[in-house]
Formats: C-alpha cells, structure tokens, sequence
C-alpha cells in the first residue's frame, strides 16, 4: 500500500513539473510575441501617414518631427502634393487609396515618379524595412538551428556558417549561375603565380 502512494506521489510531482516547464514556456513565447508585436505598433504609428489612404487625403496633416530630421517639411508636402496630381491624372485603373506602402511604391516606380517624389520614396523604403528587419534576424536563428540539428556536429564552424548564408539567402543562391562560377574558378586556378 505505501508503494502505491509514493508512486501515484511521484506521477504527480512529475506531472506538475511538466505542467510548470509547459507554463513557462508558454508565458516566454507570449511575452515574446507580445514584445515584437509593441515593436512593430511603434514602427507602424511613426510611419502610418505613409498608408495611402492618408499620404493621398489632402485634409490628413502628416507630421514628420518624430520620423527623420532630414527632411524638409515643405519639400514633403509638395512632394505630397506632385503624387496626389500624378495619381489623379494617370490612366492606371487602380485605386490605390485602399492599399498599403509597398503597393504605393510599386506603383510610383511603374510609373517612373522616383524622381519627382524621392523623399516619399525613401520614407516608404525605410518604413517597409524597418518592418521586416525585426523577424529577419529570427529567420536567421531559425535557419541556423535547423542546420545545427540535421547534421549535428559533424562540420566546422566555417562550414557551418557558410550553409547559414547559403539557407538564408536561398533566392539569391536558387539564381546563381553554376557554369558562370565554376568558369571564373577555373580561370582564377589557371594563372598562376611565378615565383
């Protein structure tokens, strides 16, 4: 009888233990998740004029003192004023009112207006950067696990930094022209060095 109750005693230690590990892992992921959430609202309040809906409504007043210094305010706004013309004089179809920066910028550089609007350009560019570069370096440490896990320690430091790179940038290895480099190899091993 006493060997049963230390043993039920014992399932239950283990089970709260469980319980407790499971709890602690799940208060860390919210409050990570919690964290880059609050991150991304600050990036997105800062640079929310930049939604069309706004950036194109004459009667919204954009405030660019809590963004960059280096841009004028005047010069913005004219340049505010030059898109709202291009878009209301361009042929294009679509209402870009309703959409976000990255399809604003898609559409100044469709129709060339980099040029006429860099400041709005370069805003937008930072804004959409800021935005990805909180989960990139996520990515990376993902990337960078998974490696470690499937081949284990069986490989350098050096390797597997360099299998990091390749899984990171996979678009650009997916592009890269395997005749082209091992072409440039061969005539890099062909000239020689005399001594």
């Amino acid at each position: 009888m006493h060997g049963d109750e230390s043993s039920a005693d014992a399932a239950l230690s283990h089970e709260q233990e469980i319980r407790r590990e499971v709890f602690a892992s799940l208060d860390k992921i919210i409050q990570e998740m919690t964290t880059r959430f609050q991150q991304i609202q600050e990036i997105s309040d800062k640079f929310g004029f930049l939604m069309p809906a706004k950036l194109l409504d004459s009667k919204f007043e954009c405030d660019l003192s809590h963004v960059l210094e280096d841009i004028d305010k005047d010069e913005f706004q004219m340049e505010r004023k030059r898109l709202q013309q291009f878009i209301a004089c361009s042929e294009s179809e679509e209402d870009i009112s309703g959409k976000g920066p990255l399809e604003l910028l898609q559409f100044i550089q469709k129709l060339n207006l980099g040029i006429s609007v860099p400041n709005i350009v370069i805003l937008i560019r930072i804004y959409l950067t800021l935005a990805i570069s909180v989960a990139s370096c996520e990515k990376s440490f993902s990337k960078l696990k998974l490696i470690k896990n499937y081949l284990r320690s069986t490989m350098s430091s050096a390797r597997l930094s360099n299998l990091a790179i390749l899984s990171i940038e996979q678009e650009l290895a997916a592009n890269i022209d395997f005749d082209k480099v091992i072409s440039d190899f061969a005539a890099h091993k062909a000239r020689r060095i005399r001594l």
